[in-house]
């Protein structure tokens, strides 16, 4: 099972965009980590709000609210079925 997909990026845009859904949820939080660790992913923007975050993937809900996670996370969080606020 491919967990990320990766995207094409324009030659104009440097570096690797992946696809993937919220870390724990469909697979094992360990699992998550170590294919983020394979692929060399530093950086991971969430849109998923902290308290479905809390619902769906209690592991990584408690690594972000310990400051453990092992990358850099942005956070846009957008209600599921919902528009960004701004």
């Amino acid at each position: 099972m491919q967990m990320f997909r990766s995207i094409e990026l324009p030659v104009s845009i440097k570096g690797i965009l992946y696809l993937h859904r919220m870390p724990g949820y469909y697979e094992s939080y360990e699992q998550s980590l170590s294919e983020l660790s394979e692929k060399g992913i530093r950086t991971v923007i969430s849109l998923t709000p902290l308290d479905e975050i809390r619902r769906r993937s209690p592991e990584y809900a408690k690594a972000i609210e310990s400051d453990s996670l092992p990358f850099s996370r942005i956070s846009f969080p957008i209600r599921d079925f919902d528009v960004p606020e701004d």
